[in-house]
């Protein structure tokens, strides 16, 4: 199995809940890794390394993220795989145009619903998925989803409100004025949806930030989305996107991984920075001095392969690792 096939497989366990990714960092087998779900080894990579991922233990908790001892001496670090998070905009507006570039720009996957094709355009909602049908919020469930209605019309947006709230999902809010709410709440509760529901619909959706125009209305919507993402996976953003691009490129990357902090940092363990081949990076490791030592160590570890681990002061005066190793 070659690395593309190994990240293959956690995209396609990706969501269960229950899958846990694994890299050794100190040890025989350092920059080896595997897969686990419900405490069975699914994958590991390389292959030869098999023996050692069936030999670990795993803790019972499959939330836990950290280091744990190995066999033989080895230091294995321990990761939940979160699911992406899905933003499902109902409404290709002005706003939903401007809250689809942002959120997407925020590690959302983004789905715009709308029958209005003069809008519903790639050019208006790049890297999004376009769907032409109100019925397509049927196929969206989960704790993975989240919803913001604004279609173009109160009665559309109210009908596709009612549909969402019948299932299961992280979050739903609705664009209206404060003055609606009693009246959408009343029709809610008549077709059955329970209170606990009702209490957290986000209706006026958004933070009250005094916004006004399409950009600042998003930023309301996005800010109150990403409070929600943070607590429902203890602060942690999903490494889906990550692990996409692992699976679709051929060239050496280079990975670098927060494994340990101790004291205040700027990111917390399971922070990733990706290496390109041209050198540009994907994601942080926490910035500032800290990100610099990280990218000196990538350059070397992509030249020779060595995986290396970075001890290195944050800027607020906190200890962290970073495991570093060409993919």
């Amino acid at each position: 199995m070659d690395r593309r096939g190994f990240y293959k497989i956690a995209l396609d366990k990706a969501g269960a809940g229950d899958t846990v990714a694994a890299t050794c960092v100190e040890g025989a087998y350092q920059g080896s890794r595997a897969l686990y779900q419900k405490g069975l080894l699914q994958a590991a990579l390389p292959e030869s390394s098999t023996g050692f991922w069936q030999q670990v233990s795993l803790p019972e908790d499959d939330g836990f993220r950290g280091l744990i001892d190995g066999p033989d001496g080895a230091e294995v670090f321990l990761e939940p795989l979160v699911s992406e998070s899905r933003l499902i905009i109902v409404g290709a507006g002005h706003v939903a145009q401007a809250l689809a570039r942002q959120a997407s720009a925020c590690g959302f996957r983004v789905f715009v619903v709308d029958d209005r094709p003069q809008l519903l355009t790639g050019e208006r909602f790049p890297n999004c998925v376009l769907m032409g049908d109100f019925s397509a919020l049927s196929s969206f469930s989960g704790r993975d989803c989240y919803f913001a209605i604004m279609a173009a019309d109160h009665e559309t947006s109210e009908r596709s409100l009612a549909a969402v709230m019948s299932g299961s999902y992280a979050y739903v809010g609705m664009i209206g004025a404060a003055r609606r709410r009693p009246g959408v709440l009343s029709r809610l509760r008549e077709a059955g949806i329970p209170e606990e529901k009702l209490k957290a619909l986000a209706l006026p959706i958004g933070l009250d930030i005094g916004a006004e125009t399409p950009a600042e209305v998003a930023v309301s919507i996005l800010a109150q989305l990403i409070a929600v993402r943070r607590r429902q996976n203890g602060g942690t953003e999903s490494d889906i996107p990550l692990y996409r691009t692992l699976s679709e490129k051929d060239e050496s990357l280079v990975l670098a991984t927060v494994i340990k902090t101790d004291g205040p940092a700027p990111r917390d363990r399971g922070a990733k920075l990706l290496r390109l081949a041209d050198g540009r990076s994907v994601g942080s490791v926490g910035g500032g001095a800290l990100e610099e030592d990280v990218l000196t160590v990538a350059a070397l570890t992509m030249a020779d392969g060595v995986p290396r681990r970075v001890f290195s002061q944050s800027e607020a005066g906190g200890r962290v690792q970073v495991f570093v190793e060409r993919v």
